[in-house]
């Protein structure tokens, strides 16, 4: 079993003018990765001004859905560490989710096939979201590798802003699937 805790930043356009851009949200993102006999397990904790984050309430039927991250979304990402395939798990807090493999840096997106359910839970505090946990099967050319992984959020406050979260930010714009964003390391040989 492979642990690693994270912190998420936030994302910030460099170079712009105080005042010029979305209030910043006073949240913090914080949680635990686990890979362990074929899966991810991740747990993203949501502290701070929670009261203004906009989540979806919990589906009473979750299902697979498309573009989770329109609105708030929690991601992980893995990858080999060579080669340009990965995959991409976005969870929502009405524990809606989906799993996609792509060939290389943003081509030939596809649902991953291998993975026809993900386990989400959430827990509450004062109505708002304190922490989803989730249990994510690897696909095949996963399994008993060596992986890197990236976490990231996508958090929409109430007045309708996005706001990006992730282990680390590069570029000029947030961007989740840059491979340099994929910076925790688990290797099943060092277990």
């Amino acid at each position: 079993m492979h642990i690693h805790d994270f912190r998420l930043v936030p994302f910030n356009v460099p170079g712009a003018p105080v005042g010029s851009n979305t209030p910043p949200l006073a949240i913090e993102i914080t949680g635990t990765v686990v890979l362990d006999a074929g899966t991810v397990s991740v747990i993203y904790r949501i502290s701070g001004a929670t009261e203004r984050v906009k989540f979806a309430s919990t589906g009473t039927h979750p299902s697979r859905k498309n573009e989770l991250w329109r609105t708030t979304c929690f991601e992980l990402f893995v990858k080999l560490p060579a080669g340009p395939e990965y995959w991409e798990y976005n969870l929502a807090s009405s524990r809606d989710w989906n799993a996609y493999r792509f060939s290389a840096y943003r081509s030939a997106l596809q649902q991953e096939p291998h993975i026809a359910d993900v386990t989400i839970a959430t827990e509450s505090s004062q109505a708002n979201l304190s922490s989803l946990r989730a249990t994510l099967p690897l696909p095949p050319p996963l399994l008993d590798q060596k992986l890197a992984i990236g976490i990231s959020s996508v958090i929409e406050d109430r007045a309708g802003h996005l706001h990006y979260f992730a282990l680390r930010h590069g570029g000029v714009k947030p961007d989740f699937h840059d491979p340099a964003g994929f910076v925790l390391s688990f290797d099943p040989a060092s277990a």
